[in-house]
């Protein structure tokens, strides 16, 4: 919807699930706006992409 301000949500996985959905993801030509990154000073490992609608969605476990 023209004007509509993006939405950003966020999914915990558990710690192999990162990049198994990263591999996916690629595979699946989603755009990605940031591949599996360590957070260390919050112990995450995060990855970020668009959804169809241009929505933010982050991927991200805690260790």
């Amino acid at each position: 919807m023209p004007g509509s301000a993006a939405v950003q949500l966020a999914f915990r996985v558990p710690p192999p699930a990162v990049d198994a959905c990263h591999a996916e993801l690629v595979a699946k030509c989603v755009p990605i706006l940031r591949g599996p990154t360590d957070l260390p000073q919050w112990r995450h490992r995060t990855q970020f992409f668009r959804d169809p609608e241009g929505d933010i969605l982050e991927i991200y476990a805690e260790y």
